[in-house]
């Protein structure tokens, strides 16, 4: 399965660079607006690849899913 490409851009500090035509890989966690944790997800090459948790704005677990290469495994 090929990864699909895409644009992202990360806005954690000033000056951050704009990733084009490249793939996520590793751990990656998402926050909200205000701050809070919503996601952590693993990637491998662009695909969701090992444990996904999205999080309630409280911060209590919303959905925890496993992934093997982009395929669900479980379901929350």
């Amino acid at each position: 399965m090929e990864p699909i490409y895409t644009e992202v851009t990360v806005m954690n500090e000033s000056g951050c660079n704009t990733l084009t035509n490249r793939y996520i890989d590793g751990q990656c966690t998402w926050f909200r607006g205000n701050g809070s944790i919503c996601e952590v997800a693993h990637y491998l090459m662009g695909m969701l690849h090992g444990e996904n948790v999205v999080y309630q704005s409280d911060g209590t677990v919303k959905s925890y899913d496993y992934y093997y290469l982009g395929n669900k495994l479980n379901k929350s």
